[in-house]
């Protein structure tokens, strides 16, 4: 429900328990390939492993999904903060400042690259 209150799910044309179960899925897929996170957790988990309490594999296989769990709701602040700023700059004065500002800041880019002298490589 707070997915849908928020937006997060707004443009999907499928229940909510299924867009929800998909978005974990491809998350959970996105992990997996992020061999930046890996590496992240194998550097980070190991401190808190004590190889005498019981066995290693078991430390690390509660330890790894605790982390992500514990961002959870940090995640949802943002993710919820973000749809409301998003929703605001898209009604209004709000969004033709932002398109005001956007096509000026375009408009200088491409005067700076007009002026800039041109030479073959």
């Amino acid at each position: 429900m707070a997915a849908r209150r928020f937006g997060v799910l707004g443009a999907l044309d499928v229940p909510l328990a299924l867009g929800l179960l998909r978005l974990a899925v491809e998350g959970f897929l996105v992990i997996l390939s992020n061999p930046k996170a890996l590496i992240f957790l194998g550097a980070f988990l190991p401190q808190f492993v004590d190889p005498g309490r019981s066995p290693v594999w078991l430390q690390m296989l509660l330890l790894g999904p605790l982390l992500p769990i514990l961002a959870l709701p940090a995640y949802w602040g943002l993710i919820a903060g973000a749809s409301r700023i998003a929703g605001a700059l898209r009604k209004g004065r709000a969004a033709r400042w932002l398109e005001a500002v956007a096509g000026v800041l375009f408009l200088g880019l491409g005067l700076r690259l007009l002026a800039e002298p041109w030479a073959p490589r």
